[in-house]
C-alpha cells in the first residue's frame, strides 16, 4: 500500500477513518479483502506471494495497514513487510506493546511504516527514523512511502481534499456518497511538477510516474483502494476497490465487521 489519509478522532464514535491506495506490480498475486480461512475472525486482503496483508482488521476491534519506505536498491531481507500486520492481528498484544516488541526485529524487515489500532489507541512504526515508535495524537495524516505526513505532493494533496470533503456539511449524504467522494481523491492521476518530486534515490523518471495519487504503468500500478469506517458500536465498515491493471475499471465490495471478540 502506498498511500494512506488518516483521520483519527479517538474521542468520538467513529474513531478512526482510513482511505487508501495499494500500488503492486499487477503479476503479483493477491486476493481481495475476505475472512482468512486460517484466522477466521480477520478481514482483509492478502498476498498470496508471502501470505501477509497490506490492509485488515479483526473482530476483536484492530485494524492495521503497511507501507514500504522507498530506498534505491533495497537490501534483501529474511522477513516480509506483509508480516507485521498480520502477527498483530493475530496476536494479544496491544497497539503498544507489538511495536516496542517490533523494535527487536525492525531490521529484519525491509523499509516499512506501519499503523496499528487496538480499539483504543493508534501506534505509527517505522524502521527508517530515529523515532521508530510513535503514539499517533488525534488529526489528519498522510503516509506515503516515507515517514508518517511527510510533505510529498501527492500526500499533500490527498489530505486537502479529504479534509474538504470532511469540513462540509453533509447532513444528507449517505455513507455511500461519502466513501465514493473519498474514492474519488484517491483516483487523482496528477503528475507533480519535477521541482516538486521528492528525491528519494531512485531515478527521476521513477519519481514522476510514481508521484500520482493513482498510479498507471505497463507493469506497476494501482490495484486496490479502500475505505474503512471504525464505529465503537458498529464494528468497521470496509469498502474496497479493486482495480484492473492499467485503469480505472473496478470491481467494488462492502462489508460489514462487528466487533465480536474480546480486545486486548
Amino acid at each position: 500500500m502506498c498511500l494512506i489519509v488518516i483521520d483519527w478522532q479517538p474521542d468520538t464514535e467513529t474513531p478512526l477513518l482510513l482511505i487508501s491506495n495499494r500500488d503492486e506490480f499487477y503479476q503479483r498475486d493477491s486476493k481481495r479483502a475476505h475472512y482468512w480461512n486460517d484466522a477466521a475472525h480477520i478481514f482483509g486482503g492478502r498476498d498470496l506471494e508471502k501470505s501477509g496483508t497490506w490492509l485488515a482488521v479483526s473482530k476483536t476491534g484492530k485494524l492495521a495497514a503497511v507501507t514500504n519506505y522507498r530506498e534505491p536498491n533495497p537490501p534483501e531481507k529474511t522477513l516480509s513487510r506483509g508480516a507485521i500486520p498480520h502477527a498483530f492481528l493475530l496476536g494479544d498484544q496491544s497497539a503498544e506493546e507489538f511495536a516496542q516488541s517490533l523494535k527487536l526485529s525492525r531490521e529484519d524487515y525491509p523499509g516499512f511504516n506501519a499503523l496499528l489500532f487496538d480499539g483504543s489507541s493508534l501506534i505509527y512504526v517505522n524502521n527508517r527514523s530515529s523515532q521508530p515508535v510513535q503514539a499517533v495524537t488525534p488529526g489528519l495524516y498522510g503516509l506515503s512511502n516515507h515517514l508518517l505526513d511527510s510533505p510529498w505532493p501527492k500526500v499533500l494533496g490527498a489530505k486537502e481534499a479529504i479534509a474538504s470533503i470532511r469540513s462540509q456539511t453533509q447532513e444528507q449524504c449517505s455513507i455511500e456518497e461519502k466513501e465514493n467522494r473519498y474514492l474519488a481523491v484517491m483516483q487523482n492521476q496528477h503528475t507533480a511538477e519535477d521541482e516538486d518530486l521528492p528525491v528519494t534515490g531512485v531515478h527521476e523518471d521513477i519519481e514522476r510516474m510514481l508521484s500520482p495519487a493513482f498510479i498507471v504503468s505497463p507493469s506497476y500500478g494501482t490495484r486496490t483502494s479502500s475505505v474503512v469506517t471504525i464505529n465503537r458500536v458498529l464494528g468497521a465498515r470496509f469498502t474496497e476497490r479493486n482495480y484492473f491493471p492499467g485503469g480505472l475499471e473496478f470491481e467494488q465490495q462492502t462489508h460489514a465487521i462487528p466487533f465480536t471478540l474480546r480486545s486486548p
